[in-house]
C-alpha cells in the first residue's frame, strides 16, 4: 500500500502522529475489505500502528494494536518488541520482563532483539527498585565529593541507631544507616557513581566493578580502567 509507504516516510521525518493516522487510513481501507480478520497484513498493519504511536508516546494505544497483533500471531516478533516498548513506556517494567521471559523459554530465547528487550526490562525493574542514594543522603545530582561527605555525617548523626529513643525507631535506622554508608561509598567514588547516574543498582555496580578489576589485573597495567589493587587499599 502506499498509505503505508508514506508513512513509514513520516516516521522518518519524526512526524510520528501523522504516521499513525495514515496507518489507521490502511487499516480503514484492509477492514472495508473481504480479507481475513487476522491475516498477515492486517497485523503488519496493526504492528507499524503501534509503533508509530510508542514513538508519539501514546503507550496506551499503542498496547490495544500490539495486543490485536499478538492475538492472531503469537509469534509476531515485531508486535511483541512494541508492546515492550509501550509497558516500559507506562512504567510496567515488571509485567514487560515477565512477559518476555515468557517467550524467551519458548520461540524468543534464539532472537537477539527479544533477548534485548528482555534484558531492558530487567535493568528498568531494578533500577525502579534501587535506592535512591541521593535523596538519602539529602544532597542534589551534581553536589561534590566534598558536599557529600558534610552531609552523609550529618545524616549519620541523625539515623544513627544508638541515637534513637526505642527499638522500633533503631530497628527502622538500622538499615538506614546501613544504606547511607553504601551511598556515601558510591558517590564518592567517580566509576561507581557514573555507574549509578546510567541506572545500575548496588548489585550491578559491583559485578562491573569487579569486571573492570579482572581487565585490568590481565592486561598488566594502570592505563586504562581500574587496576585490581585500587578496591584493596
Amino acid at each position: 500500500m502506499s498509505i503505508c509507504v508514506d508513512a513509514k516516510n513520516l516516521i522518518f521525518e519524526r512526524k510520528f502522529e501523522e504516521a499513525s493516522r495514515l496507518f489507521s487510513a490502511a487499516v480503514d481501507c484492509y477492514e472495508e475489505t473481504n480479507l481475513p480478520q487476522g491475516g498477515p497484513l492486517i497485523v503488519d498493519l496493526w504492528s507499524q500502528r503501534a509503533g508509530a504511536l510508542n514513538k508519539a508516546n501514546k503507550y496506551e494505544e499503542s498496547l490495544k494494536d500490539s495486543a490485536r497483533a499478538i492475538y492472531y500471531k503469537g509469534d509476531c516478533r515485531e508486535a511483541w518488541l512494541e508492546k515492550a516498548k509501550s509497558l516500559h513506556g507506562l512504567r510496567r517494567y515488571e509485567e514487560a520482563r515477565d512477559e518476555l521471559e515468557e517467550l524467551m523459554g519458548t520461540w524468543g530465547g534464539g532472537d537477539e532483539a527479544i533477548r534485548s528487550s528482555y534484558n531492558k526490562a530487567v535493568f528498568e525493574c531494578r533500577k525502579s527498585n534501587r535506592v535512591d542514594y541521593y535523596e538519602l543522603l539529602g544532597v542534589g545530582k551534581v553536589a561534590s565529593e566534598m558536599e557529600i561527605k558534610k552531609q552523609y555525617k550529618k545524616r549519620a548523626l541523625e539515623l544513627h541507631p544508638d541515637k534513637q529513643d526505642t527499638e522500633e525507631d533503631k530497628k527502622a535506622c538500622e538499615e538506614k544507616f546501613k544504606l547511607l554508608g553504601e551511598g556515601l561509598e558510591i558517590l564518592c567514588d567517580q566509576f561507581k557513581r557514573d555507574l549509578y547516574d546510567e541506572g545500575y543498582d548496588k548489585e550491578s555496580i559491583e559485578e562491573r566493578v569487579q569486571a573492570a578489576n579482572r581487565a585490568a589485573h590481565h592486561q598488566h597495567h594502570d592505563g586504562k580502567g581500574y587496576h585490581h589493587n585500587y578496591y584493596h587499599k
